[in-house]
């Protein structure tokens, strides 16, 4: 008899497992981050930049980073996969990668940090006025600069 509680106990505690990998992944704030050439200085001066922040990863935050690594095919089924993890921003570098994001969610913040001609690939309303879910920095703006990936031009990410 205590054999089959105990192996009642072992498979519920199994079954649980994933749900509870869940649960605690959700109690700091995910962004998503989606790139289209795979640029690792790029993607670590954006997690050095949150951690200059203060913020940790996998204890203030948690990251999901994926990359098309130059087949700009596979960015969608990539936003869409990210967009499934319902995180609280997705972060994109590059126009392709923005447009891939899009594709994959409505509703979710995107931030590029680099676009060429976002009002034309229809990412958003007028530079002055994003709308929608997408706003980021553009080379089309006067005033714009180059993005570098330097400390100070990192997302600063609040929950």
């Amino acid at each position: 008899m205590r054999r089959r509680d105990f192996v009642a106990a072992l498979g519920a505690a199994t079954a649980m497992w994933p749900t509870a990998t869940r649960a605690q992944r959700s109690t700091v704030p995910l962004i998503a981050y989606l790139d289209s050439s795979g640029v690792k200085p790029w993607y670590e001066a954006f997690r050095l930049g949150l951690s200059d922040l203060g913020y940790s990863e996998g204890q203030s935050i948690a990251i999901e980073h994926r990359s098309a690594d130059g087949l700009a095919d596979r960015l969608t089924a990539l936003a869409i996969e990210l967009a499934s993890f319902k995180p609280k921003i997705m972060l994109t570098s590059g126009s392709a990668a923005t447009v891939a994001a899009r594709k994959g969610t409505e509703t979710i913040p995107i931030v590029f940090t680099f676009a060429t001609d976002p009002v034309g690939l229809g990412l958003i309303g007028t530079l002055a006025h994003p709308g929608g879910n997408v706003t980021g920095q553009s080379n089309q703006s006067p005033g714009a600069i180059s993005y570098s990936p330097s400390r100070s031009q990192v997302l600063e990410f609040r929950h």
